[in-house]
């Protein structure tokens, strides 16, 4: 339940899998809390978190059987509620109502954990965070790279069903 990750991450955990676990949330648990060995190569920034939340726009189609018109749907649906999302997010922060930007963080997490964009949703659940903290500054560095996800978001699956 969000609620459990919510109290975890708070209480000081690194990170949170739900059940059931599948092994990609699993290894990519595992990746993220292990720390690259001395003389290792840098890793290609892709589905790393936090900072870059990289791209598992895939995982939607795959979980829909490769159907392009239930993903065009839920695209229609999530390029209906996206602006607004986004506008109460950057109204909220610039009045500081960190009550309001936690919910509207959290209502965005659920947007895009429907959408399988579990690497965009944990960004979203960053802030939302910070948001309970009131690290407003902190806040402030992220909101353009949450801009810059929800824009690729929703350009990866126009490109992706046409």
């Amino acid at each position: 339940m969000n609620e459990d990750r919510d109290k975890c991450i708070r209480a000081g955990m690194d990170d949170y899998i739900s059940k059931p676990v599948h092994k990609v949330d699993l290894l990519g648990a595992i990746k993220r809390a292990t720390p690259p060995k001395a003389g290792s190569p840098p890793g290609d920034g892709k589905n790393e978190t936090p900072g870059n939340p990289g791209t598992d726009d895939g995982v939607l189609f795959k979980r829909l059987k490769g159907d392009k018109q239930k993903v065009e749907n839920l695209l229609t649906l999530f390029k209906e509620e996206l602006p607004v999302s986004l506008l109460t997010i950057e109204m909220a922060f610039e009045s500081k109502n960190a009550g309001e930007l936690k919910e509207a963080c959290h209502g965005l997490r659920g947007m895009l954990l429907a959408m399988e964009m579990k690497k965009r949703a944990s960004l979203a659940e960053q802030i939302e965070l910070l948001a309970y903290r009131r690290k407003f500054g902190e806040i402030g560095n992220l909101l353009p790279l949450l801009k810059t996800e929800m824009e690729q978001a929703v350009h990866y699956l126009e490109n992706s069903i046409k």
